[in-house]
């Protein structure tokens, strides 16, 4: 991957109190964003654990939602076998499963190596969010079907989001699958060593796939760019 899509986290993340960078951010247009969510699926529900996002410009934002300490409750009272569900059925040992492996994988990595911003209501949650879109976003994930879902069901129902959000998000496995390639094709080499299962790590790591494959030409023009991308040789 090019030295150039590589940014310093640390000083690249909007803190809570920093309000007049992120008013600056909401004036932005067509900012292009690479996110990735943790989640965890309970049933019909879809709880929001974390969320990461870096912009092109080299802007990351990190931030959870402000029920995570009971999204967290929840998990664990499924694997200490306190849920009120009934434990006999299948779809139960489903739940345990998945909540093994969040506790093992994903809870412990939420404050490490970086603090998020942890609101207060769900409101500011939202405007957090909003404002360092800025305006006209476009957002890129891998497999993004479910993170999607989880980032705008914050809002409630998909029309419910920020009036200037697309409907729709750019999925990295889908061109990378016209290409033939895997996500294994590209290292994880986040620059200060953030641990898997990280949302910020997983944006940061799309942010890179992005900038190296997917930087349309200067004349806009889509078919260059494929022609690039289908010329490149992985190392």
């Amino acid at each position: 991957m090019s030295e150039e899509a590589n940014l310093d986290l640390k000083s690249s993340l909007v803190s809570y109190n920093d309000l007049n960078k992120l008013t600056q951010m909401s004036k932005v247009p067509d900012q292009v964003i690479s996110f990735d969510t943790e989640f965890f699926s309970f049933g019909d529900e879809i709880s929001l654990i974390s969320l990461g996002m870096v912009t092109d410009r080299g802007d990351a934002l990190y931030i959870v939602p402000p029920d995570i300490d009971n999204t967290i409750r929840k998990i664990q009272d499924i694997v200490h076998g306190k849920s009120v569900l009934n434990q006999s059925t299948p779809i139960y040992r489903q739940y345990l499963s998945n909540a093994k492996w969040l506790t093992e994988n994903v809870v412990p990595n939420i404050y490490n190596p970086h603090t998020p911003i942890i609101p207060s209501s769900n409101k500011e949650f939202q405007e957090i969010v909003t404002l360092f879109c800025g305006t006209s976003p476009q957002f890129w994930a891998y497999i993004s079907s479910y993170d999607w879902v989880v980032l705008r069901q914050m809002w409630g129902s998909i029309v419910d989001g920020p009036r200037h959000w697309p409907y729709s998000v750019n999925d990295l496995a889908v061109i990378l699958g016209i290409l033939n390639l895997k996500s294994k094709d590209f290292p994880q080499d986040t620059p200060d060593v953030l641990p898997n299962h990280n949302a910020l790590a997983d944006a940061y790591w799309g942010y890179k796939v992005r900038k190296t494959f997917l930087e349309w030409n200067d004349d806009g023009s889509k078919d260059i760019a494929f022609r690039t991308l289908l010329n490149f040789k992985i190392r």
